[in-house]
């Protein structure tokens, strides 16, 4: 139970943290307002077999680099947590993946 409240808390920070990250770009005038993001690019350390070239994220793509958790557990699920957290708060910004073992 502790780790699931921990992981929440940790989940909700990182998306708390990228919100004002974004509202202080808009503030000091680095971007006008959020339209100004056309996509939102990631790059996560393994994919596994699954991913040889940038990715358009999707459920799908999330599940597939869940299961490569494995093989880079100290960077792909912070990782998924940040995707999450950019695609819950730029819900139409277009969202890519690019894995360090497509190269």
């Amino acid at each position: 139970m502790e780790k699931n409240i921990k992981d929440y808390r940790e989940k909700e920070l990182k998306t708390f943290v990228l919100g004002n990250i974004l509202l202080f770009l808009v503030i000091t005038g680095v971007i006008n307002d959020m339209s100004e993001v056309k996509a939102v690019g990631h790059r996560v350390v393994h994919g596994g077999e699954y991913f040889s070239k940038a990715t358009l994220v999707d459920d799908d793509v999330i599940k597939k680099i869940e299961k490569c958790n494995y093989l880079a557990p100290l960077h792909n699920p912070a990782n998924i947590i940040g995707i999450k957290a950019c695609m819950k708060l730029m819900p139409d910004t277009p969202n890519v993946v690019v894995f360090d073992t497509a190269f």
